[in-house]
């Protein structure tokens, strides 16, 4: 094992402190969503009709009622958004209660519905408390599977801007799950895992362990309708260097020798030789030599490390690659 990795193989303190602060009492989130508001611009708003692909929309009155909102909206949609979350002109609570009587779901899904904003793929998002947060979803499926209720209803309850230590946040992956279903998998991937089939099993459990903490992870498993049929050489090119910022490169003697790791090993090594930027996460499974990758790559050791252990690293890492 080369001397780097003994740094990496230390005890881990998480420290709250370093990854979240106190913006609006009694509400606590990350840092890394707050630095995401720093400038006006970050929002693009469009007028209610307009006819976007992707379509977000809240209230105006639950960003002075409930300040993080705009923040968990924002860590929601970066998948498809990237920095510059998109929305339609927020509406207004009070002129819907004002025009329908109250400003319930009903009352929400009415609104809509005039608007003619169920005709976009439409995830509407508002909180009734500190312990609530509702999401509707309207896109082409749900008109036509329910004409008399076009729309999805999916509500989450608990700690809805709360810190959780290990950094499992449901009501992100509730939202997340809203915008699946109205727009479709996200454009982009934090984190695509390149390996050979001897490595699936432990794989498997690090790719559940970043999903489950809301990364986006482009794992074949995850992926299986999205695949299906379609060219498999001009599939991955196009995950593997265009829609994954980082790529964890599983290393083993198997990686070596089978044909569509070494396939995918060559487009990955190729975007990091034409980009110079930090794109490969190497783990090494074994000892072997990867033609193409310099020897000098630090790497976490997978024979002494679990799943487990280096999706913390992995969260912690593209934390700090994401602060820049």
């Amino acid at each position: 094992t080369s001397p780097q990795n003994n740094d990496m193989h230390r005890s881990r303190k998480r420290r709250a402190g370093s990854d979240f602060a106190g913006l609006a009492a009694p509400s606590i989130i990350p840092l890394r969503l707050r630095h995401v508001y720093s400038r006006p611009g970050d929002i693009e708003r469009y007028p209610a009709k307009a006819t976007l692909t992707r379509s977000l929309l809240f209230f105006d009155e639950q960003i002075t009622s409930y300040p993080p909102l705009l923040i968990l909206l924002s860590e929601a949609s970066r998948p498809w958004f990237g920095d510059s979350m998109r929305s339609l002109e927020p509406a207004s609570l009070d002129a819907i209660a004002k025009q329908y009587g109250t400003a319930d779901t009903t009352s929400i899904v009415k609104y809509v519905l005039d608007q003619e904003m169920s005709r976009q793929a439409l995830v509407v998002v508002w909180c009734s408390s500190w312990q609530s947060l509702s999401a509707l979803v309207f896109n082409h499926d749900t008109a036509r599977n329910n004409p008399e209720h076009p729309y999805t209803l999916r509500q989450f309850s608990g700690d809805v801007f709360g810190y959780n230590p290990d950094r499992v946040h449901p009501e992100i992956a509730m939202i997340r799950d809203c915008m699946k279903d109205a727009w479709g998998d996200p454009q982009t991937y934090d984190v695509g895992i390149s390996f050979a089939a001897g490595q699936r099993d432990y794989v498997r459990e690090l790719a559940n362990y970043l999903r489950m903490r809301n990364r986006t992870v482009f794992f074949d498993e995850f992926h299986q309708t999205q695949m299906w049929g379609n060219d498999g050489l001009e599939f991955l090119q196009e995950t593997y260097v265009k829609k994954c910022k980082r790529v964890i490169m599983c290393l083993s003697e198997d990686y070596v020798e089978r044909a569509w790791p070494t396939y995918e090993r060559k487009q990955i090594l190729g975007k990091q030789f034409m980009d110079q930027t930090q794109f490969i996460l190497p783990i090494r499974f074994d000892d072997v030599e990867i033609p193409g990758l310099p020897p000098q790559y630090f790497y976490l050791d997978a024979r002494r490390l679990t799943a487990t252990e280096i999706g913390a690293v992995t969260i912690d890492k593209l934390a700090t690659l994401d602060a820049g």
